[in-house]
């Protein structure tokens, strides 16, 4: 998502509205889509800076970042640290191995690394396969993501790629705002059961048209109700069963829409 050295949305621009920075590779703007991004706010989150569903996208984005921020920053510590032991001890094995789990909590915690990735590449990491290529130094490792801290993003609890329906239901809520709503668990309850409404009319378009219909839009993907639509659906359920039993009775929960 967010980022201040690469491309503005070019979807922003179109509209005329104000830009939002977004983090857009060259591999994202040459495969540009609706990506769907749904946070958790915890209750206590929510209560300690003051927000709710009326709440600006920038004030909610704040506290969240600076979580994920803390968050990764312990688990680097300690993963950096294991790290220094095998290269301090000529372990070049279990280095290796530590990096990749350096890595993968990249990857777990971030919705969005691949701008990342050619710095990695610098200290011997082979996106393409996946491994490790050289050694090197994991302070130095440790020093290239310093300064990077503040421009990295909240986790997201469930993401989905041009599943456009999602945006049609939630587009139509009343403080939907610069492709964002706040929602609260039991508007999460709601969308589910529609969904599970949905997939047991599995096949009927005309039904699916009428409770859980497509949206067109900028490189919104299909609108057709074929067997994608009906994948979209059954990955939904899985995805909003997930989010909706990990949620405590006054969280909120975040949609992002960017494309």
């Amino acid at each position: 998502m967010e980022i201040r050295k690469t491309f503005y949305t070019f979807a922003s621009w179109l509209r005329g509205k104000p830009q939002r920075k977004q983090l857009l590779t060259i591999k994202n703007f040459l495969s540009m889509g609706l990506d769907i991004f749904a946070h958790r706010i915890k209750s206590e989150l929510a209560k300690e800076n003051n927000i709710d569903v009326h709440s600006d996208y920038e004030a909610i984005m704040r506290p969240l970042k600076e979580e994920a921020k803390v968050f990764f920053v312990k688990e680097t510590e300690a993963i950096l640290a294991d790290m220094r032991v095998c290269y301090e001890g000529y372990n070049a094995q279990g280095y290796k191995d530590e990096y990749m789990r350096f890595i993968q909590r990249l990857r777990k915690t971030f919705p969005i690394y691949d701008n990342y990735f050619w710095k990695l590449r610098i200290f011997g990491y082979d996106e393409e396969n996946n491994i490790i290529t050289s050694v090197k130094n994991p302070d130095e490792l440790g020093a290239i993501f310093k300064d990077e801290l503040e421009h990295w993003y909240a986790y997201e609890d469930a993401y989905f790629r041009k599943v456009n329906f999602i945006y049609a239901y939630f587009s139509k809520f009343d403080n939907f705002a610069d492709e964002c709503v706040v929602v609260t668990k039991d508007d999460i309850g709601t969308f589910l059961a529609i969904c599970k409404d949905v997939d047991s009319h599995c096949g009927d378009s005309d039904y699916a048209n009428k409770v859980l219909p497509t949206q067109s839009g900028f490189f919104f993907g299909s609108t057709n109700y074929d067997n994608w639509y009906w994948s979209d659906v059954k990955n939904c359920i899985t995805q909003m069963t997930q989010l909706y039993e990990s949620l405590d009775k006054e969280d909120l929960v975040l949609w992002v829409f960017s494309w």
